[in-house]
């Protein structure tokens, strides 16, 4: 994968994890029917909500657990109590002493530092990633859907490179 692409597949899990942040949290009804967390539903090649939240979970278990993770973490929600990001931002803010400015660049450190895990995972075991994504899903709706989201997704690193190179060509 050259470093464009990999570097357009990190925006993309980027993108897809801090959207995912919204209202309530990380949930795999607002990877299944929110348009920029269903990016990572196309990353993964999967219809199925609960495998992005599962691959985003594991992955940033694995990660080194500090402050920023701890931010992504609880931004990420899952909690229960909480229901927007700015009521858990304000926990952990009272938590932590730490204000939610700095909260918030604790989890753009930690969404980046995720997707590009997650990119390298999806680089090294592309097939061992989404293993879940086998089961099929039971709406031909959300399938169709994932289907565009993939081609979209396709069609944007195309044309990325393609400008990459028309502007590399004319310097």
């Amino acid at each position: 994968m050259s470093e464009e692409r990999k570097a357009a597949l990190v925006d993309t899990i980027a993108y897809a994890i801090k959207h995912s942040t919204r209202g309530d949290g990380m949930t795999a009804r607002r990877f299944e029917t929110a348009d920029a967390p269903g990016r990572l539903l196309a990353v993964l090649k999967t219809a199925n909500g609960r495998v992005a939240c599962d691959v985003v979970r594991t992955t940033l278990d694995s990660m080194e657990q500090d402050k920023y993770t701890q931010a992504l973490r609880h931004a990420l929600g899952g909690d229960g109590y909480a229901k927007s990001l700015e009521e858990r931002r304000q926990r952990l803010a009272a938590e932590t002493g730490a204000s939610p400015s700095t909260l918030r660049r604790y989890e753009a450190t930690a969404t980046r530092a995720l997707a590009l895990k997650v990119a390298d995972a999806l680089q090294d075991e592309p097939e061992n990633m989404a293993m879940a994504a086998e089961q099929p899903c039971p709406d031909p709706l959300v399938t169709a859907l994932v289907g565009l989201r993939m081609a979209m997704a396709e069609q944007t690193t195309v044309l990325r490179e393609i400008l990459s190179e028309l502007k590399r060509i004319g310097n």
